[in-house]
């Protein structure tokens, strides 16, 4: 699947909003002076927290207007759309396994302002359950986030360092701030570097997001098989993996797969800011951004589990749909392990900092629709009906066919 290529803005503005805990600073209710604030954009309340907060949501994803969150703000009040709620509207936040987060809403009313702050709060309880079932991490940065109000500003912090966000946006709204990243049509952004500058890999010829001759280029051993660049800078990156992960070493499929699914979990960085205004990391939705240049999207890491599970001979194949309650479009595996298929998403395999984790390694497709992954499943082969750990406590039927044995160790490299 080649995905979309467009500032995703209602998707991460409906995940993004109403996020974490409470606490802050809350203005007296005799009411708002705005003589005294709102001078400052929420644009630039945004932006002071996202640069004075280190490593905020590693890149972020930019988004603001009104017409993408009236649906959100209809369906909550049922009584007016999002331009009767705010004056001023900006969001920064992190995607996939990303909590980070600053939303700002400027209100004329302490009335407005509590239902802006009652629609955060709603949005907490949705975003702990998500990132609580594969990143548990950013789950707790959701915990420890702030909503705070100052005049008619209602701020929401998510960051791994909540109290630099929370300095950062209150010196971004008092009155003497001099606003520094202009506006969001013309705001400053750095020169990019040539010498960085990714030469386009995938333009849609490969379903699969790699040249299939590089999987027929390792089987026989012939990388003269290949004269595209691009196509041998991957073939090499693919080859060195492959010799650090398994070698000449006898292992049993299971092993081979584990240690494939380690690696694109644990040494692909997702790419934060493929949606951005400011452009993307041109290969992140294929093999080559994310196993050469180490970055990626959802579909860089399908087909790089894809890529490097032919290449040793496991089965696999690409599946394309949508997760999470609003529908994002996302890509993950499956691969036939035995007589049967599993599900597998090592774009959820990691928990953000420090570990790899196996909830959505080898499960049934039951699994992954309660885990808010949606398919066509017609489309697909049949799942085993257990994940595959029990499978292998409980071993198979007497009717199945014949097939290779995964728990035999023998030699994956050609």
């Amino acid at each position: 699947m080649k995905t979309l290529r467009r500032l995703r803005v209602l998707p991460v503005l409906l995940a993004a909003m109403l996020l974490a805990g409470c606490g802050g600073k809350k203005t007296k209710d005799e009411g708002i002076n705005p003589e005294d604030y709102g001078r400052v954009s929420a644009y630039e309340v945004c932006m002071s927290v996202f640069y004075g907060t280190p490593d905020f949501a590693e890149g972020g994803t930019y988004g603001s207007g009104f017409e993408e969150l009236e649906t959100y703000f209809e369906s909550m009040f049922y009584d007016a759309g999002f331009k009767d709620y705010v004056t001023d509207f900006y969001i920064i936040g992190g995607e996939g396994a990303v909590a980070d987060e600053v939303i700002v809403a400027v209100t004329d009313t302490i009335e407005k302002r509590q239902k802006i702050e009652k629609a955060f709060q709603t949005r907490r309880d949705a975003r702990i359950e998500i990132f609580t079932g594969y990143a548990p991490l950013q789950a707790d940065k959701i915990h420890k986030g702030r909503i705070l109000t100052e005049g008619p500003y209602v701020i929401y912090l998510v960051s791994g360092d909540i109290e630099a966000s929370y300095q950062s946006a209150v010196a971004a709204i008092q009155k003497d701030y001099v606003p520094r990243y202009g506006t969001p049509e013309n705001r400053i952004t750095p020169t990019a570097d040539p010498s960085k500058q990714e030469t386009p890999y995938y333009t849609g010829d490969f379903e699969s997001g790699f040249n299939p001759d590089i999987v027929r280029a390792y089987r026989e051993q012939n990388r003269n098989l290949l004269s595209d660049p691009l196509d041998l800078e991957l073939y090499d990156c693919c080859v060195t993996i492959l010799s650090d992960i398994i070698g000449d070493r006898e292992v049993t499929l299971l092993e081979a797969e584990k240690a494939i699914y380690d690696y694109v979990a644990s040494h692909v960085k997702y790419d934060q800011g493929h949606y951005s205004l400011e452009g993307e990391k041109v290969n992140s939705d294929n093999a080559y951004g994310a196993l050469v240049h180490g970055h990626g999207i959802c579909t860089g890491y399908s087909s790089s589990f894809h890529l490097l599970c032919s290449m040793v001979g496991i089965e696999c194949i690409d599946v394309t749909g949508q997760a999470h309650y609003d529908r994002n479009p996302h890509g993950w595996n499956m691969v036939r392990i035995g007589p049967y298929w599993y599900q597998v998403d090592p774009c959820w395999g990691w928990d953000g900092k420090t570990e790899v984790f196996y909830d959505y390694f080898n499960e049934t497709s039951a699994f992954f629709s309660k885990t808010e992954h949606y398919w066509q499943e017609s489309d697909y082969p049949a799942a085993d009906t257990v994940n595959y750990e029990t499978r292998r406590q409980n071993g198979y039927p007497d009717d199945v066919e014949p097939f290779e044995d995964p728990e035999v160790p023998k030699k994956r490299t050609p």
